[in-house]
């Protein structure tokens, strides 16, 4: 599947808004040590990075069949 199309590019924004709320849960629900948080958001953050690349055609990975 082409990541780098307007369903991937989708998948990406739905992919965000999924990534934001259970940061939200973390920090506000569950609300486990700092260390933890801090930790489990940047972890978060670099899989969007991640697939974000692969969603606007910055990887190679992402023009795959």
């Amino acid at each position: 599947m082409k990541l780098n199309s307007r369903f991937g590019r989708i998948m990406y924004g739905i992919s965000l808004v999924v990534s934001v709320g259970i940061i939200a849960v973390v920090w506000l629900v569950i609300q486990p040590g700092l260390l933890f948080s801090v930790v489990f958001t940047i972890f978060v953050l670099a899989i969007d990075v991640w697939n974000g690349r692969l969603a606007f055609g910055t990887s190679p990975r992402g023009t795959g069949s």
